[in-house]
Formats: C-alpha cells, structure tokens, sequence
C-alpha cells in the first residue's frame, strides 16, 4: 500500500534539513511574505519546528527573537492551509536535493495516548567521511581560488603551504576550495566547497555546496545523514604544539587560515556562520581559554548575540571572552561591509606592497642606478610582482629609469606563470638616422640580448629578461642600460 502524502512528508529529516540550510548560509526567510510562510509551513512539526524557524530566521539581519517567537505561535494556532510541502518546495527553490534528507524507512508515527506505540528509534551515527577523499584531495600544488589569492598577497610564501597543510585544504577540478572539517578524534565529519573572486572575496554566483552532497550524488552515503557540528580546524587540538595556544574563534574559514598565517602563536578556527557558536560544537574546546573574534555589522548584532552565546557557556563551565576590537575601531563604512579582522589583515598587506611598489617607483625614476641600490631594486621589485597572479597575462608600465643622460621606459609582463622586465628607449626620427632593414638585422646580429625595432616614429631599442632570481636584478637591469646605451649610440652612428 502506499503511503499517505501526510507519512510521506513525515519521512524527511527536518533537522538535518534545516542544518543544510545554515550550513550553506541561505537566507529563506529574508522577505516578510517568506518568513511567514515559512513560520506556517514548519507549524506543521508542532513545537518541534519552532527552534527550526529560529535558526533559519537567524540567517536575516532583520532577526528579532521576539517578533519571530511571536510569528511562530500566531502560525501554530491559526495554520490551517499550509502544509510542510511548502518548506520543502522553498527548499528546492533555493537548490537544495531534499531528496538526500528523505528517509525511506517507515517513521514512528506520534499516536494518541492509550494506544501503543512503537519504541523510540535510536540517534543515527553522525556522518563520517574517508580520509582518502581528504588526501586524493589535498591542494598540494597550491591552485585553489582562495589559495591563489593568498599568493597574490604574500608571493610564495611558506606560510600558505603550511596553512595548506595544517588546514588539508583542498581543491576541486574547477579550482575551488575544500574546507574539511575535522573533529579533535581526527575524523572528517563535513566538506564545504567554496569559491572566490581574484580579490578574496566569494564569488557569489556559485552557492557553496557540501561534500556530502556530491558523495550522496555518487551513492557513496546514504540520505538522511546527520552531520556532527564541528569547528573548521579542531583537529589542530590534537597537536603537541598547540596545547598551551590560546583558541581564537572567527566566522568564516578564510579568515581562521588567514589569521593563522598573520598570527601563528594562536590557534584560529571557524564556525563556518555566525548561528554555529552551540555547546555541542564548542565542546572541543570547553577546557582551553578561547577568545571570540564575531563579525562587525551595522547594528553590533554578530557582537551581541556571540556576547550572549558566550555568557551562556560560561555558566556551564567555559573560558570565553569576546573581543570588541572591531566594534572599536570599525568605520561606518567599514561596519556597512561587514568586515571581519581578516579584512583588516588583507588591508595591512596590501598596503605593504603599495609601499614596496611606489619605493620601486622611487628607485627607478632617480637620476642613475648606482651600484650601491641594486639589493634594493631587487627588493621593491620582488614586491612589485606579487600585483600579478600567476594565472594572469598582463602588462604594466611601471615607470623609467634615468641613465647616462637617457631616459629608459620599463615595463613589467607577466605571462602566466612567468615574469619579465622589458626595457626600452625610443628614438624619434629626427633624434636618428634613418635605418634600412639590413642595418636593424645588422643591429640584431650584434646585441644577441637586445632588440631593434622600426617604427613609424624612429627607432625602438628592446631588453627583456625573466625575472628568476631577484637576488642578481639590480645587476641584470644595470647591464641592460649598459647595453640599450651602447645601441644607442649604434644608431646613431
């Protein structure tokens, strides 16, 4: 027989539902008619489903614990049109496969008192992934979105690598990264794939997906999986190193593996959204000291409500301060964005390399190249190239170089994954005799390493060289000059 459109929708796992939705971050219930219909849908689960529209409600900035409360309990008393179907239909609206979080197995279904009922079932096992899937998956060549955007601030630096390694970042084969959550007992509980703009931030055309999701796709697992709520980066608990290291706790998962980078005397993780700070996935860390970093918004709302979570778990045993550096030093429109500290430090960084660019600048526009500032060149030059990252092919003029009395154009390229600085000079006709051909090849046969261009105003003079070791720059653009100068003076002739 088959069952009852009312067992049917019996047979969906709305918590584990709801828990996909805040994991994703998808605001349901932004609009007032969503939010109701929302409140009225879930009425349906009974007093049940009030923490469910709570939690999902939580996710809109227009949050108001009394005014949603109040929503719920107008629903449950007055609802008698919409059914649970239409959470499950805003569900898919919103791209979720609700079909993962139907159980197919009968459900014990609530009978009036005096009957006999069936035995409770027992919780399921949280899920646990393969550690192979983390391994197979492991960004060792550095090539993830967020991962690239790291070298576009820090070059290549150890410290991305070792984030990398100490995080198990992974990537995709569209180039996107894998936060793996891991809990202190060194099992994989969840994967959320997530993608980023050349600048670091999301890319929001692409929802961030589980990884449970895609093994659910394949038939790896089995729908209505429960996830175990964990702290990205709660494995790192497990290392010696890291037992007497104060616990900060942040947001988002890029800022703990950016400040881990920025400040590695502390042990940084995420809750992955400002709703997940509950005891069960603060439990790692109930007996360490930890320090709460929440967000800055417009009206401190991330800062309240972490204060309030942080007061709650305090009385039951916890050492949680809350810090209001940012609800401190945030500018309006600063606060308007809703930084977080991450922000900050990508500020700070690039900041340094526009002080590294204009000491380039600085260095290349002086009267000569004097011997004595080739580590220097070398120095502001190195920061000059980490303004490219290395899948981009572009081109910057950079400024010129004065130098016995000429003045020499430069110019940084960048093909891919390779660097070259191109110096030049031009000689306008009326500066030089006219060539012919043979007397260009002639010019080119000479000065192997430069090259000589007829133009419709005169004459280009060309030296470019990759840039491998910044180390020999100075003396790699000094010789240049040298030799553009000796052309010169070729032409001329």
């Amino acid at each position: 027989m088959q069952p009852s459109y009312r067992e049917d929708m019996d047979n969906y796992n709305y918590q584990a539902l709801a828990n996909e939705i805040i994991s994703r971050g998808i605001n349901m219930f932004e609009s007032f008619d969503d939010w109701t219909k929302g409140a009225f849908a879930l009425s349906n689960l009974g007093e049940a489903g009030r923490e469910i529209f709570k939690s999902i409600s939580m996710l809109s900035d227009k949050y108001n614990e009394v005014e949603n409360d109040r929503n719920f309990t107008n629903a449950l008393r007055t609802n008698r049109k919409i059914s649970i179907a239409t959470f499950i239909y805003m569900c898919r609206s919103h791209g979720i496969d609700t079909n993962k979080f139907f159980d197919h197995s009968p459900v014990d279904v609530i009978k009036p008192q005096g009957t006999v009922t069936s035995p409770p079932k027992k919780d399921k096992e949280p899920l646990s992934i393969f550690t192979s899937y983390v391994t197979s998956r492991l960004d060792k060549q550095l090539a993830s979105d967020l991962v690239r955007f790291l070298k576009s601030l820090l070059g290549e630096d150890d410290r991305i690598r070792e984030a990398v390694k100490n995080y198990r970042l992974g990537v995709t084969k569209e180039g996107h990264v894998i936060y793996w959550y891991i809990d202190i007992a060194d099992i994989v509980r969840m994967g959320k794939i997530m993608a980023y703009q050349p600048d670091g931030h999301r890319d929001q055309s692409i929802v961030p997906e589980s990884f449970a999701n895609e093994l659910l796709k394949r038939g790896k697992i089995r729908p209505g999986y429960v996830l175990k709520k964990t702290l990205f980066g709660e494995h790192l608990l497990r290392l010696p190193e890291n037992a007497h290291k104060t616990v900060c706790i942040v947001e988002s998962e890029k800022t703990a593996v950016i400040c881990s980078i920025c400040f590695p005397n502390l042990l940084w993780m995420a809750t992955g959204s400002a709703y997940n700070l509950q005891e069960e996935r603060m439990s790692a860390v109930k007996d360490r000291h930890v320090i709460l970093f929440p967000d800055t918004d417009g009206d401190c709302f991330a800062y309240r409500q972490w204060t309030r979570n942080a007061e709650e778990l305090n009385r039951k045993g916890w050492d949680i301060q809350v810090s209001d550096y940012l609800e401190l030093t945030a500018t309006t429109e600063q606060r308007l964005r809703k930084i977080d500290i991450a922000d900050l430090l990508v500020e700070e960084l690039k900041k340094e390399k526009k002080q590294g660019f204009e000491k380039f600048l600085s260095i290349i526009t002086g009267e000569n190249l004097a011997v004595e500032k080739r580590e220097e060149v070398a120095e502001a030059l190195k920061s000059q190239c980490q303004f490219f990252s290395e899948d981009e092919s572009s081109r910057k003029r950079i400024g010129s170089i004065s130098y016995q009395d000429k003045v020499f154009d430069v110019k940084l390229i960048n093909e891919y994954h390779y660097r070259y600085l191109v110096l030049s000079y031009e000689l306008e006709n009326g500066d030089s005799s006219s060539l012919s051909e043979e007397e260009v090849d002639e010019i080119n046969e000479r000065f192997i390493c430069g090259k000589c261009f007829l133009t419709k105003k005169g004459v280009r003079l060309i030296i470019g060289f990759p840039i491998i070791e910044t180390e020999w720059l100075g003396e790699q653009v000094e010789a240049s000059l040298r030799t553009l100068c000796v052309m010169v003076n070729g032409v001329n002739k």
